[in-house]
């Protein structure tokens, strides 16, 4: 580990209908800058940053994500949800990926079966990467034809 920096993660859990994700204003600026956080001085520069993991029961609520922080999110996990409303309300939030429809596809075929979930990548490496969605973490799911692919 010499010489290599520190890799920091907050995970947080359980805080829905707290002020901790909707109005705390340290937490915003931390979901904001997290990545800029502890900067390296030159030659090296960059900064050490810290990952930020949030589990939420709602996308969108009083006391749920703001949405800067949903905004900023480079990755969702979302399981099987009995909420179509706010199922559209996520497919809308991602419509700058792929269609609501389609969304809709991808999500159906990534969440059927139990324990399952769409992954979406909001920072995919197009060149190299089939895709931004993915049935878990290991199954790409093409938004044109919602077909599995390793």
């Amino acid at each position: 580990m010499k010489g290599k920096p520190p890799v920091l993660f907050t995970f947080i859990d359980d805080a829905q209908g707290s002020n901790l994700l909707s109005t705390n204003k340290q937490m915003l600026q931390l979901c904001l800058r997290h990545r800029h956080l502890w900067q390296f001085p030159p030659p090296r520069g960059g900064a050490v940053g810290v990952s930020m993991f949030v589990s939420t029961q709602t996308f969108r609520s009083n006391g749920g994500l703001n949405k800067a922080t949903r905004k900023n999110s480079t990755s969702l996990i979302l399981f099987v949800t009995k909420d179509l409303s706010e199922l559209k309300q996520i497919a809308e939030a991602f419509s700058g990926e792929t269609a609501v429809g389609k969304f809709m596809n991808l999500y159906e075929a990534a969440t059927e079966g139990g324990h399952n979930f769409l992954f979406v990548d909001l920072h995919h490496k197009k060149q190299i990467q089939a895709s931004a969605f993915k049935r878990n973490f290991d199954s790409y799911l093409l938004p044109d034809d919602s077909e599995k692919h390793k």
